[in-house]
């Protein structure tokens, strides 16, 4: 029986890698935008946590355009580049073995480029691959199964997943059975190809390539999340429905009590602890503030002594600045600690937007996309 996996590509944000993860969803992100993000660590870290299968793209497709005369770079990717994209590859096949699929690099419509970078990043290729994990080599030209000979020479391997493009039309359904029956590769990956499409009869695709071969692994890439994102139906498509539900529940609690994770007692409660802030705000989160307000000298000792006294002297707890600051702060805190699980570079931040956004797209994702729920 051919095995299918579907990635659910472009799911970039630390939210969407944990919510995937979370309903053991496979996971696609693109690694230049990764590591151009400021949640580059958040992101990387959600990723070397992750239960399910794990698709690392190289982000060569934004390098090119298609015009009437074909495809022409409008974006070179460099060096430097190419070397921080096979790096993070390392980094991930380390922690995750043949769960992560990572994408060689190539230029798309250029056989030749494609031929050339495998060759001179072929010691970084074959270094992922010693790592277990599964090496897809993206397949040029007319001729592709002549291609994927010189590909496999070029990279270095002795087998890898045969990649094959199938954005407008790259590829046709007949092509890549063709490709199947004559190559005779152990698996295939159609890049772009999503379950459903208006293009291609997908189960009538999967169901040939079963036929050529049974034991054929497939493996599929589209954006999963974006399908369902939009204000264009009534109430919005799922996604948003979802996103909007689990934002009005969060800002809800935001206001109401609040037990920190892995704290004992009685739950904090916003009226009565937003006028004593020295009961839940520590050393570091009382020197923040005072920066944040631009306190100097002895009146910034008395603020982070006791914040609660402070907001009394001149009727400090008046002044629409410092209560909106507070508001701030204890956003931090509630956003921060709500009971979800901590990992590794997970930090509040300046006004909680990293941690709450973060929370409320992993919220969004398994309400969204659960086993319950039919895509």
């Amino acid at each position: 029986m051919t095995k299918h996996t579907y990635f659910a590509s472009g799911s970039n944000h630390p939210g969407e890698i944990r919510g995937l993860s979370d309903i053991g969803h496979p996971v696609g992100v693109a690694a230049d935008v990764v590591l151009e993000r400021g949640q580059t660590a958040e992101a990387i870290a959600e990723l070397k946590a992750c239960t399910a299968p794990v698709f690392l793209d190289s982000g060569a497709f934004s390098e090119v355009q298609f015009g009437p005369a074909g495809p022409r770079v409008v974006s070179p990717i460099s060096d430097k580049q190419w070397l921080e994209r096979l790096e993070l590859g390392a980094e991930l096949a380390a922690a995750l073995g043949p769960q992560l699929y990572f994408v060689a690099p190539d230029q798309v419509g250029y056989p030749a480029e494609t031929l050339e970078r495998l060759a001179t990043y072929q010691r970084q290729v074959r270094a992922i691959d010693g790592l277990g994990a599964r090496i897809l080599l993206c397949l040029q030209g007319e001729d592709k199964v002549a291609f994927w000979a010189q590909a496999l020479d070029a990279a270095g391997l002795d087998d890898a997943v045969a990649s094959l493009p199938m954005k407008k039309n790259a590829t046709s359904p007949a092509e890549v059975v063709d490709f199947a029956r004559r190559a005779r590769p152990t698996a295939i990956h159609l890049l772009g190809l999503g379950m459903k499409s208006r293009d291609v009869d997908v189960p009538a695709l999967l169901a040939e390539l079963e036929a050529v071969d049974p034991d054929l692994e497939v493996s599929l890439d589209s954006n999963m999340i974006r399908r369902h994102v939009g204000r264009d139906k009534p109430g919005g498509r799922l996604m948003t429905r979802v996103q909007d539900a689990v934002t009005d529940e969060m800002d809800e609690a935001l206001w109401s009590e609040v037990l920190p994770a892995g704290a004992m007692g009685t739950p904090l409660d916003y009226t009565d602890c937003i006028g004593d802030p020295a009961s839940w705000m520590t050393r570091s989160v009382r020197a923040r503030l005072a920066k944040t307000l631009g306190l100097e000298g002895a009146e910034r000792r008395s603020m982070i002594r006791d914040p609660s006294a402070w907001l009394q002297e001149d009727e400090n707890y008046l002044c629409p600045v410092i209560s909106w600051e507070l508001d701030i702060e204890w956003a931090i805190l509630v956003r921060g600690h709500d009971g979800s699980p901590q990992r590794t570079g997970e930090t509040s931040k300046r006004k909680g937007v990293g941690i709450y956004t973060t929370e409320r797209k992993r919220r969004a994702i398994v309400g969204a996309f659960g086993p319950s729920v039919a895509r």
